[in-house]
């Protein structure tokens, strides 16, 4: 990691385990949350601009998408906290 002495340094515990991937919970709910902004502001601007969506279409995409997001997050989490455990072990 390019800055692990100033993050060491300037980080509470809590955020060195999520860091770590030890609670794969919280990397799923970030991927979600963020597939779910990325997606509905995607879809309103098709609604608004193109006229490609109806707006069911437009409010449920991004609850689908959510799903994705969530387990790509969980993955990311998955991975990071393997990786850890791995070299641990």
């Amino acid at each position: 990691m390019a800055f692990k002495g100033f993050f060491d340094a300037n980080t509470i515990e809590f955020a060195r385990g999520v860091m770590r991937g030890e609670n794969m919970f919280l990397w799923a709910i970030a991927g979600a949350w963020i597939m779910f902004l990325i997606v509905l502001g995607a879809g309103f601007f098709n609604y608004a601009d193109m006229n490609t969506m109806t707006l069911t279409a437009v409010l449920i995409d991004p609850i689908i998408n959510a799903v994705q997001g969530a387990v790509g997050g969980g993955v990311v989490g998955w991975v990071l906290g393997y990786g850890e455990k791995r070299i641990l072990a």
